[in-house]
């Protein structure tokens, strides 16, 4: 099957965990990130996960709030992780504050993701993992749902069935060729990112 035939229903989860998908992401990262770069990242998941199949793929909610995106669902995911020894935090001075990064302890204990959504984790590292932070901000405030939470409308959840116009069949192209182009997952180094 090629990225351009239809996926069925057979062949997707209805939803993830977002615990399961967080630890995904970290071993992608390769280093320590931000709650709020997590956060990005997941949401830009599930948006992408909108797109193909009209829902999103971790039935998380998101909240655009003065400080940025917000997701409860991922907040109470990182603590559990934490909990479970799978995720390590760590506070580290930047800028003349303290922040808090997270990453992965053991890859050891990552669930097995379906084909897709595999796929998916790895085109939305590749296409956004190398952003600075602060164009990474500005993407996901123009993506079409936070677009439409205005200044007087914050803490609204986000609507995430409004999406840019781009065809499931456009995206599933865009997947396969951005990791035919890295051929495979691309790994990230600290001197690409610059998540701080």
């Amino acid at each position: 099957m090629t990225a351009v035939d239809k996926i069925t229903a057979q062949e997707v989860r209805f939803t993830v965990c977002v615990e399961d998908l967080i630890p995904h992401i970290l071993k992608l990262a390769e280093m320590a990130l931000r709650l709020s770069r997590i956060t990005k990242l997941m949401y830009l998941v599930d948006l992408a996960w909108v797109q193909l199949t009209s829902r999103t793929l971790t039935g998380s909610s998101y909240v655009w709030r003065e400080s940025g995106l917000h997701c409860e669902q991922i907040d109470k995911a990182m603590c559990s992780l934490g909990n479970r020894g799978a995720v390590r935090e760590r506070r580290v001075p930047h800028e003349g504050r303290d922040i808090t990064l997270y990453e992965l302890r053991c890859s050891e204990s990552l669930s097995e993701l379906g084909e897709w959504e595999a796929k998916l984790i790895d085109y939305v590292a590749l296409r956004y993992f190398p952003m600075p932070d602060d164009d990474l901000t500005r993407f996901v405030q123009v993506t079409a749902p936070v677009a439409r939470v205005t200044q007087d409308n914050r803490d609204e959840t986000i609507e995430m069935t409004i999406y840019d116009e781009l065809s499931a069949d456009e995206l599933k192209s865009l997947i396969d060729q951005s990791l035919a182009a890295q051929d495979g997952r691309r790994h990230c180094t600290h001197e690409v990112l610059n998540l701080l």
